[in-house]
């Protein structure tokens, strides 16, 4: 085995092979669906305890307050979606997807592995995750030199 700096693996352009740590992780599709259904790689959020991903939540016991956390942490904080508890998926707890801690996977060794997906958002909360991992990316990640309609329209759904 040898170790070999970043710089060098970029410099020599060619392919390694590589020892990673690897830790197994709920997480749910970002990608938009008409893209994900031929996209050579797709994107995911790492679906955490909400408590860890808004951190307000912590002290949180009472269910009054929880739902104002929810409601007013949702209109300031845009970086993650609340999901919450559901046996049927595995969820005991409330969850949070995490739009700041993504992956990236080949769109094809994904797509072979559907039957490993435990769950799928219900219609409208299925429109509630896409307009705000949207509103997300298009706050948190777009390019300055893009006007947001450039953007918006650069990232559309063709219709097929």
């Amino acid at each position: 085995m040898e170790i070999v700096s970043w710089d060098a693996v970029v410099r020599g352009q060619r392919n390694i092979a590589a020892l990673l740590g690897v830790r197994i992780v709920s997480a749910i599709v970002a990608t938009q669906d008409c893209d994900a259904l031929r996209a050579a790689d797709i994107t995911l959020c790492e679906i955490r305890p909400f408590r860890e991903v808004e951190r307000k939540s912590k002290e949180t016991k009472a269910d009054k307050s929880w739902a104002d956390i929810i409601t007013q942490q949702s209109k300031k904080n845009l970086k993650w979606f609340y999901l919450p508890p559901d046996g049927r998926i595995g969820f005991a707890d409330r969850m949070g997807a995490d739009f700041q801690a993504t992956l990236r996977l080949v769109g094809d060794d994904l797509r072979q592995h559907r039957h490993l997906r435990r769950g799928r958002l219900n219609p409208e909360a299925d429109e509630h995750f896409r307009e705000r991992s949207a509103e997300f990316f298009r706050r948190y990640l777009r390019p300055a030199f893009l006007s947001k309609r450039a953007w918006r329209n650069a990232h559309s759904c063709a219709q097929d």
